[in-house]
């Protein structure tokens, strides 16, 4: 959920001690959407490299990406090549965390 004034950041640890000490987190950003709009994209970025769970309760990658438990160099270098197009992508030049 994004929206123009609140931004979640949801934790990715599965860990049993995150259930355990759990603290949920939440980015606050007030009336900048396009601050907002470049967490979201980021956000939609780091996905398209990321686990996901089924409707089974496995956990699966998306198609195309190397296995980071078995070709580690392979989705490390899929996942720089995926940030730095973001980085590099137009819309985000000039903003937020990105050279210009």
């Amino acid at each position: 959920l994004f929206t123009e004034n609140l931004s979640p950041l949801p934790p990715a640890n599965l860990a049993e001690e995150y259930f355990t000490y759990r603290q949920d987190r939440v980015l606050s950003v007030n009336n900048s959407r396009s601050l907002s709009k470049y967490y979201s994209n980021m956000i939609d970025t780091i996905m398209e490299f990321s686990y996901f769970l089924c409707p089974d309760g496995s956990i699966a990658l998306p198609d195309g990406v190397p296995d980071p438990s078995t070709e580690t160099q392979k989705f490390k270098d899929y996942a720089k090549q995926k940030m730095q197009n973001f980085i590099d992508h137009p819309k985000n030049k000039g903003t937020f965390g990105s050279s210009s």
